[in-house]
């Protein structure tokens, strides 16, 4: 309600107001006058329940007569919340409404501890909160490598079935072979492969949000992000960053102050998204053994859980920076509604898992597929010759300027098309590897073996910094140009954090290669 008169108060657009859940509301014996909530807001009301489908064609009825007729008049247009007091007073309204429009029921202590309130005082301590945050990500990162084993060897073993067929083919000429064997069916694998990690990734965090857990981390932090002149609201773009940086930027539309916003929009490019996730997992595994540590937690897991703590932390640390030197507007105080927890809806969770899935499968089969392509075609003319193909002698053309932190002309290759997507880089390596093979048995060997046995430690820990900070991911940056409307503050980002990454990337490598010495004398 109180987002509503906010909102409302801004547009001039027409409004529907939709009331869902309404059957939790009368599974628990609570009602709401809809009409009087239409003649307080002065806006048509329908209840509906989204997740039954209930009130769906009610809704696209009231939905079209608004688009028909004028926009209607509310009382929530006279508020304005450019400040603070106005926000308080917008509060207060909201809540009166509340009042004169909800009928609660008489639930039980029993059932408010059901709804949360017991929960809370855990999820929400200032100590064991925090703690119990970090180990459900912890937990996450631990199934992601320890349960998505089996299908990812699945899916390449299906891939190399598939190549082995296309192989036993006779009649197909050798180039195009090539093509279909070391370009398409290579470089879609060596992506594709990691669905498994990001099914599980996806479904921990639908989980979680369903639940209600995730909105709590909103409360968790906003003491953590004031610090850095952040409300806790920015937390919701930055979490949307970790699936994907794009709908992390366009959720900052949601904060009103251009600076806060901004400064979210640059800290959602270093939070670690979904398309890391086949990097991460092939340097990791092919430099990270996986030990166990204790408490059933493995160091792959913790590897993975402190790169993503890694970006966060720069980019809070980055924030605070910026806050020191630049003068900012008063912090906006957080008002925060939790929700009650309640049993995640599978019917949900399929259907979100299932869309985002198919955002992958696409990005996979045009950008990936396309690059991959590309990088045969580079690798394959004039000659499969690591001398003398064009792939090996753009990746020297630029070795001076990346020998420093350790990527010889294999990454440079593969960091090129990366701009367009970052998961490219694990595709055209595989690519690259398959048709530099000599023999069969050699093409079959996992990428991350290959590297394990053919890159030093601290070339790979160099890489795995690097993509930590990166701006590999120009999509991205199209979105904060068209955000921000300033070319100017997304270039100097993308300049930003190029910089940062060579810094970190030649620190780690020098450290690494240190550390060796070391150990090897």
């Amino acid at each position: 309600l109180r987002l509503l008169l906010d909102f409302s108060s801004k547009t001039k657009s027409p409004v529907v107001v939709a009331v869902n859940l309404m059957d939790v509301l009368e599974h628990r014996g609570i009602q709401i006058d809809l009409e009087k909530l239409s003649l307080e807001t002065g806006l048509p009301v329908v209840g509906i329940s989204a997740k039954h489908r209930q009130g769906i064609s009610e809704l696209l009825g009231l939905l079209k007569k608004a688009l028909l007729g004028p926009v209607p008049s509310t009382t929530a247009r006279r508020f304005s919340t450019d400040n603070s007091a106005s926000m308080i007073s917008l509060f207060k309204e909201a809540d009166r409404i509340e009042k004169q429009v909800l009928i609660p029921s008489d639930r039980s202590s029993k059932a408010a501890v059901f709804e949360g309130k017991g929960f809370d005082r855990w999820v929400l301590h200032p100590i064991l909160g925090p703690i119990l945050f970090s180990l459900t990500m912890v937990g996450i990162f631990q199934l992601m490598f320890n349960f998505a084993e089996t299908p990812m060897a699945w899916i390449e073993a299906g891939f190399q079935y598939l190549a082995d067929g296309v192989n036993a083919q006779t009649g197909i000429p050798e180039m195009l072979r090539g093509l279909i064997v070391d370009g398409v069916i290579a470089g879609i694998s060596g992506t594709l492969v990691f669905l498994p990690q990001i099914i599980i990734l996806f479904a921990a965090i639908l989980f979680l949000e369903d639940l209600g857990f995730m909105a709590r981390g909103v409360f968790l932090l906003d003491r953590l992000m004031g610090r850095v002149g952040l409300s806790g609201r920015a937390f919701l773009p930055l979490l949307s960053s970790f699936a994907c940086a794009v709908p992390g930027v366009i959720a900052a539309r949601s904060l009103e102050k251009k600076q806060e916003r901004w400064m979210t929009i640059a800290m959602s490019t270093i939070f670690t998204c979904s398309a890391r996730i086949p990097v991460y997992t092939v340097l990791i595994a092919a430099f990270i053994p996986n030990l166990a540590v204790g408490l059933g937690i493995k160091l792959q897991g913790l590897v993975m859980f402190s790169l993503y703590v890694l970006g966060a932390g720069v980019a809070f640390l980055g924030a605070g920076l910026f806050r020191k030197f630049v003068r900012q507007d008063q912090k906006t105080p957080l008002f925060l509604e939790l929700p009650d927890y309640r049993l995640p809806s599978v019917r949900f969770m399929l259907r979100e898992l299932a869309y985002r899935v198919r955002l992958f499968i696409a990005r996979v089969g045009t950008v990936i597929t396309v690059v991959s392509i590309g990088i045969w075609a580079l690798v394959s003319f004039p000659t499969a010759s690591v001398q003398d193909n064009y792939a090996a002698r753009i990746g020297r053309a630029i070795e001076p300027l990346t020998a420093p932190i350790g990527f010889d002309w294999r990454i440079n290759m593969a960091l090129i098309p990366g701009l367009a997507a970052r998961e490219v880089i694990v595709g055209a390596l595989s690519t690259v590897y398959a048709v530099e093979s000599q023999d069969e048995e050699a093409g079959q060997v996992l990428l991350a073996s290959r590297i394990s046995s053919e890159w030093s430690m601290a070339t790979g820990l160099s890489l795995l910094v690097w993509y930590v900070f990166a701006p590999q991911c120009l999509s991205t940056f199209a979105t904060i140009r068209r955000e921000t409307g300033s070319w100017k503050f997304t270039l100097l980002l993308f300049a930003a954090l190029m910089v940062l990454a060579y810094l970190a990337s030649f620190l780690v490598f020098r450290l690494a290669s240190m550390m060796t010495l070391v150990t090897q004398g």
